[in-house]
């Protein structure tokens, strides 16, 4: 593309263009910064632009040609001149021929051009014959610029018929023009396909997208929402039904717009791009809550929601913290509830406390442990017993073992009833015990009226139901085989009686009574 200069008669001067064309009666022109339109001049009004000649200082008296502007809406151009005076070999004054004095710096002043006006003889043509699927493109203004400009060529045009490709420049720069000239024609072709396919998607959106939906979208969520590598815009445009997914920004602002042939379409596609941030204000007291321990809460409720990230509260001396939620507006509701649901859980775990602890100091107050026992003076052994009760915590229910096992009677209770026998005793020794013991269908009963029975009279009074002893000879066995001496009071050895030979031996089992009540009765310390 050749520099050259256009002559304006009128104002004595040469203005700076671009030659476009050259044909063998004009020459085609535009302008920088168009300030003028693209013209076609005659051959002896435009020449070659002089080249630029550095470091030149002129003398005095020297004609030369100043870069000067005759008025603010000209262009800069080249008018004839005379150095009237060099200064510092940084500024020259100057006189023109209307007698106008200027003072310029050095560099906008050169020797007078003796360049040649352009002429087809100044330059080599060559055509190129045009594919025929290109000919409609090649018409177009500015498709071949670039190719112009890689061979350094003066000018590209079209021929008349059109089928044509004219090449105007150096005889170098046209052969560099035929040789590319393939690669350009390939290029043309790619252009093309790309215009055509675009006409036909624009065509069809006209046409088929019944439905636009346009997402506004926060400056730095951008990122996310057109996803790593584009994953996110891509997923959406791969969404059957719609036609088009496009960011566009309008004064600062972003948005997407969505195409589709259906709503539901336009709606998927907008769920995966749709990021948000939303805050979740928890009560100060709740947040370790929902954090957890080591954060184990607040990650579950990331890795089951989806979201991108939870910015846990920072603000330590506020009443309520606030979670930060980024995410897709789909996941981000699934967090929220998350928080929610774990908030209730805390608050509902919170209420059942404290009416279990209300309901065991009710329980205690009723003489039963809140594991289900009766506090009892002394302590089970644990564990399940043979026909008697299932031993567990403290205490333990004393006649568990007679009401579960009535052959054997109080004495199968083993450790635990003759370590309780010493309370009846004792209270009937105060006067006032009273108990009652189930065998089956028959009830004996031993009351005490009095601290001690009258003197010399140490037996039961005629006409009272009293407690038969048991044998001497045949101490009753426990359940778990231990045998109680009530020598010296009650203890418990461990050698083992069988059960069987025991009952046999006594017949119909009776209701057995502690040992230790039975020696207090004989002694005269326990009246009917």
């Amino acid at each position: 593309m050749a520099k050259v200069e256009v002559f304006e008669a009128e104002l004595d001067t040469w203005f700076p263009g671009t030659l476009e064309a050259c044909g063998n009666d004009s020459v085609e022109v535009s302008f920088p910064d168009n300030w003028k339109p693209r013209t076609s001049y005659p051959h002896d009004r435009v020449r070659l632009a002089a080249p630029v000649v550095p470091g030149f200082v002129p003398r005095e008296q020297e004609k030369v040609e100043a870069l000067t502007r005759v008025h603010e809406t000209h262009a800069l151009s080249w008018f004839p001149a005379v150095v009237t005076k060099v200064e510092a070999n940084k500024f020259v004054y100057v006189q023109y021929a209307d007698g106008f004095d200027e003072i310029l710096e050095i560099s906008r002043v050169r020797p007078v051009s003796t360049e040649p006006h352009v002429s087809p003889k100044l330059f080599t043509r060559v055509e190129i014959k045009i594919p025929d699927n290109l000919v409609e493109l090649c018409r177009k203004e500015g498709e071949h610029n670039s190719f112009r400009d890689q061979c350094g060529l003066t000018s590209i045009t079209v021929s008349t018929d059109g089928h044509h490709l004219i090449l105007t420049g150096s005889k170098d720069a046209t052969e560099k023009g035929v040789l590319l000239a393939s690669i350009h024609f390939r290029r043309l072709t790619e252009v093309k396909r790309l215009e055509d396919l675009r006409q036909l998607v624009e065509s069809h959106t006209q046409h088929t997208a019944a439905f636009t939906d346009t997402l506004p979208l926060q400056a730095d969520l951008i990122g996310l929402a057109i996803g790593k590598q584009g994953a996110n815009i891509l997923a959406a445009r791969a969404v059957p039904g719609v036609l088009r997914v496009d960011i566009v920004e309008d004064a600062g602002n972003h948005n997407i717009i969505i195409q589709g042939h259906t709503k539901e379409a336009v709606a998927e596609a907008r769920d995966l791009m749709e990021f948000c941030t939303e805050q979740v204000s928890v009560a100060r007291a709740d947040v370790a809550f929902v954090i957890g321990k080591e954060y184990h809460s607040l990650e579950e409720i990331i890795e089951r929601s989806g979201v991108a990230n939870i910015q846990s509260p920072r603000n330590s001396e506020a009443s309520h913290g606030t979670f930060e939620i980024v995410g897709r507006r789909s996941n981000v509701n699934k967090a929220k509830l998350l928080i929610h649901a774990t908030l209730d859980l805390l608050h509902e775990s919170r209420q059942l406390t404290q009416e279990t602890l209300a309901l065991s100091a009710q329980l205690r107050n009723f003489g039963i442990s809140p594991s289900g026992y009766s506090r009892g003076r002394g302590r089970g052994r644990g564990g399940a017993r043979r026909g008697g009760a299932a031993a567990g915590g403290r205490g333990g229910f004393a006649g568990a073992s007679a009401q579960s096992s009535p052959a054997r009677g109080v004495a199968a209770a083993g450790p635990a009833t003759a370590a309780a026998a010493e309370a009846p005793v004792s209270a009937a020794k105060a006067g006032n015990f009273s108990i009652t013991i189930a065998d089956g269908a028959r009830v004996v009963s031993a009351t005490a009226t009095s601290s001690k029975s009258p003197a010399g009279n140490k037996g039961p009074k005629a006409g009272t139901a009293t407690a038969p002893a048991a044998p001497a000879a045949a101490p009753t066995a426990p359940a778990n085989g231990n045998t109680e001496d009530h020598t010296n009071g009650p203890k418990v050895t461990n050698k083992r009686t069988p059960v069987k030979e025991a009952a046999a031996a006594n017949g119909p089992a009776p209701v057995a009574v502690p040992a230790a009540l039975a020696a207090a009765a004989e002694a005269g310390e326990i009246q009917d």
